[in-house]
């Protein structure tokens, strides 16, 4: 088999692989505006004073944009109502803990609360060890009142 012919596969896979890649999202993303292969919008987003550009964008594709860098998603809230929208009013939607495999699976400290995903169970471990140790808050108490 030529070198031709290795190449043409390559090439060819990477591209499958690309497109399979962005078939996988269910959801559709918010709009923002269109990036290279594979580092996206990488070379779009400036270094300094990049707030002036998500203003330049928000005129374009409204409050909420989407760009990905270098295969990481970024997702812009330009308006005080997109934020209150979509992270006080749906925050538990989008917060929750990194996946940590091996604190969580090799080391077995998934069972602990600081290290539980943001579902039930972690919600009933809060509430149980909240109420164990009450003098936990006593010396920050006078200071959070100030």
């Amino acid at each position: 088999m030529s070198s031709y012919h290795i190449l043409t596969f390559t090439v060819a896979g990477v591209a499958l692989l690309f497109l399979l890649g962005r078939r996988a999202q269910h959801l559709p993303l918010p709009p923002g505006p269109r990036g290279f292969p594979l580092i996206g919008n990488a070379l779009s987003i400036p270094v300094e004073r990049s707030w002036l550009t998500y203003f330049e964008w928000t005129k374009v594709f409204g409050d909420v944009v989407y760009v990905s860098a270098l295969g990481q998603s970024i997702v812009i809230l330009n308006s005080a109502q997109a934020i209150s929208d979509l992270l006080e009013h749906r925050g538990a939607v989008y917060s929750d803990r990194v996946k940590m495999v091996m604190a969580d699976e090799l080391v077995d400290y998934g069972d602990f609360a600081i290290m539980m995903s943001n579902d039930a169970r972690h919600r009933v471990s809060s509430t149980i060890l909240g109420g164990v140790e009450p003098s936990m808050g006593r010396g920050t108490a006078p200071v959070a009142r100030e």
